[in-house]
């Protein structure tokens, strides 16, 4: 088992809860252009990581929703 730093876990839960706060994000903005989430993220994560993040839930929360209106549809 390898052994991880408190600082890393702290680097991974930081990331975790920026990609959980873009698929928050998603459920009170479902229509927003990507550009848009983008520019949201930068604003409000000063590290890119974080901000990757966040629009990678975004976008998988997207998805998500995407892939369940076309099972509906069929």
């Amino acid at each position: 088992m390898a052994r991880t730093t408190k600082a890393q876990r702290e680097a991974d839960d930081r990331l975790r809860i920026a990609f959980e706060a873009g698929v928050d994000y998603f459920t009170a903005h479902a229509d927003e252009l990507m550009v848009e989430v983008h520019r949201y993220a930068s604003k409000i994560y000063g590290d890119k990581a974080e901000g990757l993040e966040f629009v990678m839930g975004y976008s998988k929360a997207r998805a998500q929703r995407e892939e369940y209106l076309r099972e509906k549809k069929q």
